[in-house]
């Protein structure tokens, strides 16, 4: 098993860990203010919200198996949900109140 703090591209990898979980956040809330519209804002919550269980589930697996592939796809995943939900659940408060 690796141990990361040995890892001579820790830094790399640990910056590409942030790096990933932010592209996917450049233009896809823009795309979720329209899935919102198209899909409803109950069933994408619903759907990014387990993006972000899944990602953030990859990314403990990974840490605890010393993988930097397994935690980086984590991170990924975790993107394409994280963000995206602030934009769904605005929707769902706007309707609410």
């Amino acid at each position: 098993q690796q141990d990361f703090s040995w890892d001579s591209q820790f830094q790399y990898h640990f910056n590409l860990l942030y790096s990933v979980y932010s592209f996917p956040n450049v233009l896809l809330p823009l795309a979720m203010g329209l899935a919102v519209d198209w899909c409803g804002y109950r069933s994408l919550i619903c759907a990014l919200g387990f993006c972000v269980v899944l990602g953030h589930a990859m990314v403990s697996l990974g840490a605890a198996a010393s993988s930097w592939p397994l935690m980086i796809a984590g991170r990924i995943v975790f993107g394409l949900g994280g963000e995206s939900m602030q934009v769904a659940q605005s929707c769902l408060l706007l309707r609410w109140f």
